[in-house]
């Protein structure tokens, strides 16, 4: 059997292309997830913060309102750390820090299969504790002209996070800021400050 002919052709234009992208929007938002902004990548989150995961689908190059995913999309699955939704957004928190991947896959009515991945790194919280001077002890002579060395612990920075400590001293809340960093440098590092500490403190 044989055939010809023009109209027996198809169209690959008039066929519309269907893609997707992951959005990321704060838990309480409302609307469209293309109307809050451009989605930057990847995403950084905190420990048990709150977001929505949204799918959203972009035919020939408009993005589609939530109301007609239907139209194009036959199913679709999201893959977060082996829990699975076929929801088109949901309110998501990581209880455990590190390096997430969501994925999303989702199936077209031609039987395509689109996939989607989205990295999340979920920060560890910082903390800081000063080792030395203990305080309470009265441990820093600010007329000492022999300084003072400042000693801490500092956790929390992760794999894809670089960090840098200034240190601020004052004995008036007031102007604490003003007189601006003593010492910056390696939080990893131990810290001296020559004294005197204050030229202009006063004598009581």
């Amino acid at each position: 059997f044989a055939s010809c002919g023009d109209d027996a052709l198809f169209n690959e234009n008039l066929q519309p292309t269907v893609s997707q992208q992951i959005y990321v929007v704060p838990d309480r938002f409302v609307g469209e997830p293309y109307t809050f902004g451009f989605q930057t990548a990847p995403i950084y989150l905190e420990v048990d913060q709150v977001v929505k995961f949204w799918a959203t689908y972009i035919v020939n190059d408009s993005y589609l309102n939530t109301d007609y995913y239907d139209d194009y999309i036959s199913e679709k699955i999201w893959d977060i750390n082996g829990e699975y939704f076929n929801l088109n957004f949901f309110r998501y928190s990581f209880s455990e820090p590190g390096h997430k991947v969501v994925t999303l896959r989702s199936v077209d009515y031609l039987k395509d299969t689109i996939t989607e991945h989205l990295d999340v790194y979920v920060n560890t919280p910082i903390s800081a504790k000063l080792v030395y001077p203990e305080d309470g002890f009265n441990l820093v002579d600010p007329d000492s002209k022999d300084g003072i060395d400042l000693v801490w612990n500092i956790s929390g920075v992760d794999d894809w996070e670089t960090s840098s400590c200034d240190l601020y001293a004052s004995y008036s809340k007031e102007n604490f800021w003003e007189r601006g960093a003593f010492a910056k440098g390696s939080c990893d590092d131990e810290i001296h400050i020559n004294g005197p500490l204050f030229d202009d403190l006063p004598e009581d």
